[in-house]
């Protein structure tokens, strides 16, 4: 909805809601996310999506706690 530079008011009507709805909703998004404009708005989101995706990974590469809890029990013998 905000990455192209289409009318507001088309935006409304594919999705079916109207005009102001779109810009309460888009004035909510600029509080929460600190930005000013769809182009802001749209950085932020490529920003958070590829901050997700490198704690995914990271996440992914480190074992869980139950594998490091299992791997130090058969460590110890027991």
């Amino acid at each position: 909805m905000v990455s192209d530079e289409r009318p507001l008011k088309h935006v409304a009507a594919e999705l079916g809601v109207g005009l102001r709805t779109v810009q309460h909703h888009l004035t909510s998004l600029y509080k929460k996310t600190g930005t000013q404009t769809r182009t802001g708005l749209t950085a932020r989101f490529i920003e958070e999506s590829q901050n997700g995706a490198q704690a995914r990974e990271s996440h992914e590469e480190q074992p869980s706690e139950a594998t490091r809890s299992a791997s130090a029990e058969g460590a110890s013998g027991e």
